[in-house]
């Protein structure tokens, strides 16, 4: 489980990555900078945590599912504070707001799927 859960994490993590590069490398915006900047950031959090679980010893289920619902909770926090971002005066506040609020959603949807697997 705790593989399949890392490939996942890995292939949402790569192409955000690489999307995050070339954004950065294109977008002249504020704002654009902003939200590539911190996707980028996300990506390399991302890819290296699902490398550690890839590369680490199989968690037992206990204990991922505790580290899942722990991680919900997180989720929920980091779609606040992409909502709350995105409710600030400036584009760089709405690119960094944007950013974590769809990476808060996509792990919030992928730690949450995975916990009521378990």
């Amino acid at each position: 489980m705790g593989e399949g859960l890392a490939l996942w994490l890995l292939s949402w993590a790569l192409p955000w990555l690489g999307a995050a590069i070339l954004g950065l490398w294109g977008a002249r915006a504020e704002g654009w900078r902003a939200f590539w900047l911190m996707s980028g950031i996300w990506a390399w959090v991302d890819a290296g945590i699902a490398l550690l679980g890839l590369l680490g010893p199989e968690p037992q289920l206990a204990a991922l599912r505790r580290i899942l619902w722990i991680n919900v909770g997180l989720d929920g926090v980091y779609v606040l504070i992409g909502l709350l971002l995105l409710r600030r005066p400036g584009p760089r506040y709405k690119g960094f707001g944007a950013a974590i609020l769809i990476q808060g959603l996509f792990l919030l949807g992928l730690d949450l799927t995975h916990a009521l697997l378990l």
